[in-house]
């Protein structure tokens, strides 16, 4: 069903970098690192999931965030998440995460 739950990896970026995609996502809104924000990745984003919050869990950690741009270099399953939804799971210098969402 739609709620079935995805595994992969989460990563982070900062939307104001113009390396990293610029401040404005793909869902049309600008992003900035402060934000509470997600990137789906490419196999799995779709525009009318911009806007959606979703829940991502590592370990017994959790947050919420939403979802505001897609992530072309992501692998099926993974999301990159401003350093701020990030750091709610782990810490910045491990760069990514066991996640499911």
């Amino acid at each position: 069903g739609t709620n079935a739950l995805t595994s992969g990896k989460a990563t982070f970026f900062n939307p104001e970098n113009p390396a990293e995609g610029g401040s404005e996502g793909a869902c049309g809104k600008s992003e900035s690192s402060t934000t509470r924000i997600v990137a789906v990745n490419s196999k799995q984003y779709k525009s009318n999931i911009c806007g959606r919050k979703v829940l991502i869990t590592h370990g017994e950690k959790e947050t919420i965030a939403e979802v505001r741009d897609e992530c072309p270099t992501c692998e099926k399953g993974s999301l990159d998440l401003t350093k701020i939804v990030f750091e709610d799971l782990g810490d910045l210098i491990t760069g990514v995460l066991d996640i499911v969402w």
